[in-house]
């Protein structure tokens, strides 16, 4: 017996045809001439409107009394309404074909069915404990007892939760794995009359909307006013909510859900509204929880996708002795790794399983490439995450030489690149590449920060990759640590002005610290890499960047030089040019130090300026003289400074030795005395006889003769 009826596909309602057949105690409907066994039944509720459900089908009815039972009973139960026939509603048609078919009258079982004579006949039929694949013919056989397994222990599930909360069966005793199923589903979080939470606590809001629970949402409602609010807690006199707020209890009207709708808040319309939810693979994860492939497989119950399913299909042939011709015909005539609406997962799953490089599945791929990145910029377009997976896979077959530049790949793969991918293709195998050899290099190659598709790509890779192409080991963690370090790095050299730098001298620090570390992103050959800076960069700033010792050409007060001492702290021994160790109080001696030799204009003993210099340089001299000559590298940071620096080891040296005191302990000779006057007479008449020479040749010149 053939009958139309309504479905689902490719979110258009249309019609079906359906074969039903009668055999025994069983009815049976499945698709006429139709290869699809899933197809999303039409069905319709007088509350919720149109719904829809997928079906496995074949779909097996048994005859119980006068209903019609099957592993789907209690979501059929919520949503089959036996009051309304029309066009929208498959289990209506379906049972009203079946009724003028054998002239009887039988029904989808209602919720006031359900008894515990009822669970028991549902778990003596229905009961499967089958859980590997060796028991399965073929595909088809294998999916269809997959399905019908998870719907049983989904329907069981819900049917007990359902019953308990009417105060049935809390006696029955369940295996472990429906007390699991049970425990998960009580946990399942959804939304209901706009207050999200579990199931659990749903039931309870409706049966015992009176006892409040803490640290959660409800509403409250005053001169028919609603606002929703989170309870913290409650005192005898009043609601503690939004953590501070107290509210006076004989003022408002607190509920769990809005009071307009408590006339269409129950238990039963509470299950219509959770069965709507993904719940199949939620206890199929519990069912399935050895069998990750079993857990993939769950998702063909909700794919549109045609190819998806036969990607599926593929995985599961090598499982088979045997697979249907409809199957195999279709898989021979179509290369599933080659089209564009196969997922990842399943395009990663195939390459995986056949394991051998074909290049037409990379040419294929080539030219269905559109864009690298979603239009949110915040993942990778699947197209272009196969291309790269496929690549970095069988890079040995498609890169001829990783040191060239101009031969990297071989000559077939370069003839199949095209113009528009070449660029962040031949970036990012290069970089796959370097990652497998430990090789770090790359990452301070600018492109990688300055150009806008190579930064989002890589980016994408390191943080939101949802299709996990690099292998999350050591290395990775250290790149991706690496690589927010340099974006942090030129984020803060961007954002440095001269007018602000005053403000962010952290920022300054950071760059100085990874100049120290020598990162080549910042540093190329002892210059600044100019293709990681703004063009408009102060380059006051660069020279502060390249030696921070120039800083102290553009200070001011004596406070800015000792802050810009304890500023340079790992750098400080570059003021000398014999290193040494300073403590905390010599840090602002010699701040105060060079602040003084910066603001020296001429270098003269009757200048106060360079006196009161010498006098203080005399005091720590250990910080400014090293064996009797200067130590600071003063004419490094002031460029033009009027102090000589043999001058002034000579001035600090002889002040700091012309005082002359008379103890016990040094006693001078008249002869001493005698030979230090002869020796300074002899110096005098030699620089004066010098002196008269060079008067007597000038004036000597300007005789005219």
């Amino acid at each position: 017996m053939l009958i139309k009826l309504p479905v689902n596909h490719n979110d258009r309602s249309m019609t079906c045809v359906f074969q039903i057949t009668f055999d025994n105690n069983d009815i049976i409907v499945k698709p006429y001439l139709d290869d699809n066994n899933l197809i999303k039944i039409c069905l319709y509720h007088k509350f919720y409107g149109l719904c829809e459900y997928a079906i496995y089908f074949p779909l097996i009815f048994k005859k119980y009394n006068n209903l019609l039972v099957n592993e789907l009973f209690f979501i059929f139960a919520l949503m089959y309404d036996e009051d309304i026939i029309n066009n929208s509603n498959f289990l209506s048609l379906l049972v009203n074909k079946i009724n003028t078919k054998l002239k009887t009258i039988y029904t989808i079982p209602k919720l006031s069915d359900f008894n515990k004579k009822f669970l028991e006949y549902i778990i003596k039929n229905y009961n499967n404990n089958n859980n590997t694949l060796d028991n399965y013919d073929n595909i088809d056989h294998f999916l269809t007892c997959m399905y019908l397994k998870v719907q049983y222990h989904l329907n069981l599930s819900l049917f007990i939760i359902y019953m308990r909360s009417h105060n049935s069966i809390n006696d029955y005793a369940f295996t472990k794995k429906i007390n699991i199923n049970i425990k998960n589903l009580y946990n399942f979080t959804f939304e209901f009359f706009g207050n999200i939470n579990t199931l659990e606590n749903h039931i309870h809001f409706i049966k015992y909307p009176e006892k409040l629970l803490i640290n959660n949402y409800y509403f409250i409602t005053r001169n028919n006013k609603i606002l929703k609010v989170y309870l913290n807690k409650i005192t005898p006199k009043s609601f503690i909510i939004n953590n501070n707020k107290e509210l006076v209890i004989d003022k408002y009207i607190i509920t769990p859900y809005p009071n307009n709708y408590k006339d269409d808040i129950t238990i039963d319309m509470l299950f219509k509204k959770v069965v709507n939810y993904k719940l199949m693979d939620l206890i199929g994860k519990n069912i399935y929880k050895k069998h990750p492939l079993y857990r993939q497989i769950l998702e063909y119950f909700y794919s549109d996708n045609q190819y998806e399913k036969l990607a599926l299909v593929k995985l599961l042939s090598d499982k088979f002795i045997t697979i249907e011709p409809k199957y195999s015909n279709i898989m021979s005539n179509v290369s599933i790794l080659m089209d564009e609406n196969i997922s990842f997962e399943s395009f990663k799953q195939i390459t995986d399983i056949n394991n051998k490089f074909d290049i037409n599945v990379l040419k294929c791929l080539l030219e269905q490439y559109t864009y690298p990145i979603y239009y949110n910029k915040r993942t990778l377009a699947p197209t272009f995450a196969k291309i790269l997976y496929y690549s970095f896979k069988f890079n040995k077959d498609i890169v001829a030489n990783k040191s060239s530049v101009t031969g990297f790949f071989t000559k077939e793969i370069n003839e199949i690149i095209g113009p528009k991918i070449k660029y962040i293709y031949t970036t990012f195998i290069r970089i796959y590449i370097k990652i497998n050899s430990r090789d770090l290099a790359f990452i301070y190659n600018s492109k990688l920060y300055t150009d806008y598709l190579h930064f989002t790509i890589f980016n994408i890779l390191l943080h939101n990759d949802n299709f996990n192409l690099l292998e999350k080991n050591k290395f990775f963690y250290l790149i991706r640590n690496k690589f927010i370090n340099n974006i942090i790095l030129l984020q803060a050299i961007n954002l440095l002005t001269w007018k602000n730098i005053s403000k962010k001298t952290s920022y300054l620090k950071f760059i100085l610290t990874n100049k120290l570390e020598n990162n080549k992103l910042l540093f190329y050959e002892n210059n600044i890499n100019k293709y990681i800076l703004e063009n408009d960069m102060d380059s006051r700033i660069k020279r502060v960047i390249v030696d921070p010792l120039t800083m102290f050409n553009y200070l001011k007060t004596e406070r800015d030089y000792i802050k810009w001492i304890f500023f340079l702290d790992n750098e400080i021994n570059k003021l000398f040019y014999n290193p040494i160790k300073l403590t905390t109080q010599e840090h602002y001696i010699l701040g105060k130090m060079i602040y003084m030799l910066f603001k020296v204009k001429t270098q003269n003993l009757d200048d106060k300026t360079y006196t009161d210099t010498l006098e203080y340089c005399k005091k720590h001299q250990n910080l400014i003289l090293y064996k009797d000559r200067i130590n600071i590298r003063l004419k490094d940071i002031y460029k033009n400074s009027p102090i000589n620096l043999g001058y002034l080891a000579k001035h600090l040296y002889t002040r700091a030795n012309s005082s002359i005191t008379l103890t016990d302990e040094i006693e001078y000779t008249i002869d001493d005395l005698e030979n230090k006057l002869i020796q300074v007479t002899r110096r005098y008449y030699k620089y004066k006889s010098k002196y008269l020479n060079i008067k007597l040749s000038e004036l000597s010149s300007n005789i005219d003769i």
